[in-house]
């Protein structure tokens, strides 16, 4: 995802871990990584509101430098399922100049596993994903066979 602040722009505090995800393919957020595109003039930087994660509210502030990077943990080695309370963030005002990031999550299990009908996909597509050609395309062609499409969109992937 690519971000883009402008002078009163900002992100008010917030958690990557989403509740329910844990219990849905890919599962939580278990890591976030966050890029700097450019040194922003004045302001714009990004606040850990409660480091220790105990409401002492004692916070970490990092500085907008373009090239530094930023990881951090949404949930516990010992327990991905668990949010980890340390990492609430937020992204500060932008008071003078641009912001530009780039974020990514990584989850727990890969999207590929998710209820998406990848078959439909494909077939609308014409890109797959097989180490062998010859059999995605007989099933493309019993999927052209069948009468029961009641043609409706798939559901494609929010990446593509």
């Amino acid at each position: 995802q690519l971000l883009r602040y402008v002078p009163g722009q900002y992100y008010k505090e917030h958690h990557d871990y989403i509740d329910g995800q844990q219990h849905q393919n890919p599962g939580p957020r278990i890591l976030t990584f966050y890029l700097y595109l450019n040194d922003v003039e004045e302001g714009g930087g990004t606040r850990f509101t409660d480091i220790y994660g105990d409401d002492t509210a004692v916070p970490m502030d990092v500085q907008p430098k373009r090239g530094r990077a930023l990881v951090w943990p949404s949930v516990f080695v010992e327990n991905p399922h668990e949010r980890d309370d340390r990492t609430y963030h937020e992204a500060l005002t932008v008071t003078k100049g641009s912001k530009y990031g780039a974020n990514a999550w990584l989850h727990l299990r890969p999207f590929k596993n998710d209820p998406c009908n990848y078959d439909r996909f494909y077939e609308l597509t014409g890109e797959y994903d097989s180490e062998d050609d010859e059999e995605e395309e007989d099933v493309f062609e019993e999927e052209e066979e069948d009468d029961d499409d009641d043609g409706s969109p798939a559901r494609v992937p929010s990446a593509l």
